[in-house]
Formats: structure tokens, C-alpha cells, sequence
């Protein structure tokens, strides 16, 4: 299968809060029938967007897909375990593509409107996100 990054669809679904308070919702990137959906957690000073599987190929395609999102990515193993993961913060996500930019924010925007999101610490988000620099 050859992915073309014009061809992505990137949107999000699912804002909540964790158990552990933190806000959270589900990014989903797909082309070509295949989707991947990862976690992107606002923290405390960072938007953290993250992709866990027991399977390695698995991870392997999302980090292509956010690859072609213009997100410096990749696949980690979970000390001994049987865990893969990919991890990509606040500023390898603004050096991203503008459709990954703009749902991300959009998801930004819900937690403040929702309350449970600072204004200020959002603001700072925003102008990177906006701005596409890192």
C-alpha cells in the first residue's frame, strides 16, 4: 500500500477527562481505508499525542502515517515487555502537517470551553499550533 500524505483524513472524537484528571481525546488519522487512532492528552505543560500496541507492525504503521503528517516519529519498545509505543509533543506536533494542527487545536479549544483547560497554558498551545512553528 502506498500512503500519500495528501490523502490523509485526520479528525478527533472523544473528549473526556482520565481518571487521573487529565483531559484526553482520540485523534484518528487514516488513508486508504486504513486508520490508526492515537491518544493526545493535554498535560500540565504539553500536549502529548501517544500510540501503544502489543504488536510491533502495528506501530510501525502509525509512525508512517504520522510520518506523512509531518511529525518526527518513532517506534519505541517498552522496557523488556512486549509493549510498543510512540510518543510526539507539543512542538514536534506544531512542525506538523496544518490538518493535524487544526484538529488538534480544535480539541484544545473543546477542553477550554469545557472548563478544564487553562486559558493562558492553552493560548501558548494555540500560537504554536497556529503558527506550524516549533
Amino acid at each position: 500500500m502506498r500512503l500519500r500524505a495528501e490523502e490523509l483524513d485526520i479528525r478527533w472524537e472523544g473528549l473526556r477527562r482520565t481518571e487521573g484528571g487529565l483531559v484526553a481525546a482520540d485523534l484518528i488519522i487514516s488513508e486508504g481505508g486504513a486508520a490508526v487512532k492515537y491518544n493526545v492528552y493535554l498535560r500540565e505543560n504539553a500536549i502529548e499525542l501517544e500510540f501503544r500496541s502489543t504488536d510491533r507492525g502495528p506501530a510501525e504503521f502509525a509512525t508512517r502515517l504520522l510520518r506523512l503528517a509531518g511529525v518526527v516519529a518513532e517506534v519505541k519498545k517498552a522496557g523488556s515487555g512486549d509493549v510498543w509505543y510512540i510518543v510526539a509533543t507539543t512542538d514536534r506536533l506544531a512542525a506538523g502537517d496544518e490538518k493535524l494542527r487544526k484538529a488538534i487545536a480544535e480539541i484544545v479549544r473543546a477542553a477550554v470551553e469545557k472548563g478544564w483547560v487553562d486559558e493562558k497554558r492553552a493560548e501558548g498551545w494555540l500560537k504554536k499550533l497556529e503558527s506550524g512553528v516549533a
